[in-house]
């Protein structure tokens, strides 16, 4: 406690000097009676003339020693309380940190809980959308090579029916061919023919050919391309026109 506090204490009721009167100052303050006594009996005025004066500041300093204790006892209780305040609140202190500490773990906890949790439901779903794609992809690949051997397939199937075709067409124009050839070789004009033995109907064809182009010219008067064709009539087939040679007819004078 501060001399401030103590003086303030000082000036309460309860600490303010009290005017003691001793055992002299009661004779002087008498009854009546003793006054007009004494006004009676000069000797007693003597008397009490003749005494020591009282000391004031002997019967303070008295009063102040009890009063010096009592102040003491009010400090130290004073004291005491307010250490015990102290220490209460530093229960409180240290209770009210350990409950924050607390608190902030089970924060982390659920935190680090919470955050344990999101990680694992974002890895699953990355794996999910992962094995997804991995899927989509091997569906595409499948997908892709089914279409390549599909269209192996048709190309291979085109070409085949291509291939019987020409091969169909290659017979039976070797086939009409050898018809015309034959009948060409049962004229009799022809068969003076200056041409190889073995193939007889390939020269006997050509000047049949040349004749009928040179009558075509000669009627027509023109000059131009010409595409020799040969024309058969099957009663099972019907008409086709094969190309059998392309010549450059050249205009000559009528």
């Amino acid at each position: 406690m501060s001399a401030n506090n103590i003086d303030v204490d000082m000036q309460h009721p309860e600490f303010q000097q009290e005017d003691i009167q001793t055992s002299h100052d009661a004779d002087l303050f008498g009854d009546d009676e003793d006054d007009e006594d004494d006004d009676k009996g000069p000797g007693n005025f003597m008397d009490v003339l003749s005494q020591p004066p009282t000391s004031i500041s002997g019967k303070h300093h008295i009063q102040e020693v009890d009063y010096s204790q009592v102040l003491r006892q009010t400090v130290y209780e004073q004291q005491e309380h307010i250490s015990n305040i102290i220490e209460e609140t530093e229960v409180i202190c240290r209770e009210a940190q350990d409950h924050i500490e607390e608190q902030q773990c089970l924060a982390e906890e659920e935190h680090e809980h919470h955050m344990h949790d999101f990680n694992k439901r974002w890895e699953k779903a990355l794996r999910e959308q992962e094995q997804e794609k991995q899927e989509i992809h091997t569906w595409q690949e499948q997908q892709q090579a089914l279409l390549r051997k599909n269209v192996a397939e048709e190309l291979a199937w085109h070409k085949a029916k291509i291939s019987a075709k020409k091969d169909q067409e290659h017979f039976a124009r070797h086939g009409r061919q050898q018809h015309v050839a034959t009948e060409i070789s049962t004229d009799p004009t022809q068969r003076n023919a200056q041409q190889p033995p073995h193939m007889p109907q390939k020269p006997q064809l050509k000047t049949l050919c040349l004749k009928m182009t040179k009558k075509i010219r000669k009627a027509r008067g023109t000059t131009r391309k010409m595409h020799l064709v040969s024309v058969v009539e099957d009663a099972d087939e019907p008409m086709e026109i094969h190309q059998e040679r392309s010549s450059t007819i050249e205009q000559e004078p009528q």
